[in-house]
């Protein structure tokens, strides 16, 4: 499931919708949570994922040649991967 490619389609297609919305991280963080596992992050997650968040936003801030990549593909390419994260968590693949 991690790398099937519908799941990193949808986790692209939310990612592009979190970062066109208003708020901060953190809001937007516990939005996703509560939209996929009905419940907000708790310390840790919180932590890892906007810690994540901050590494793929500089790890894609330069297009392959060394421009400046559009501010709106950061975010989204960011909250995608950030979304992908939250799809591949233990709860989001098993039913009980």
């Amino acid at each position: 499931m991690l790398n099937d490619p519908f799941v990193i389609d949808q986790a692209a297609k939310w990612g592009t919708a979190v970062a066109a919305g208003p708020g901060p991280d953190d809001a937007r963080l516990a939005g996703m949570f509560l939209a996929a596992l009905s419940r907000l992050p708790d310390d840790e997650e919180r932590a890892a994922l906007l810690g994540h968040l901050a590494a793929v936003r500089s790890a894609q801030a330069l297009l392959p040649d060394g421009m400046p990549r559009p501010a709106p593909e950061v975010e989204a390419l960011a909250w995608g991967d950030v979304a992908h994260a939250i799809l591949c968590l233990e709860e989001t693949i098993h039913v009980e």
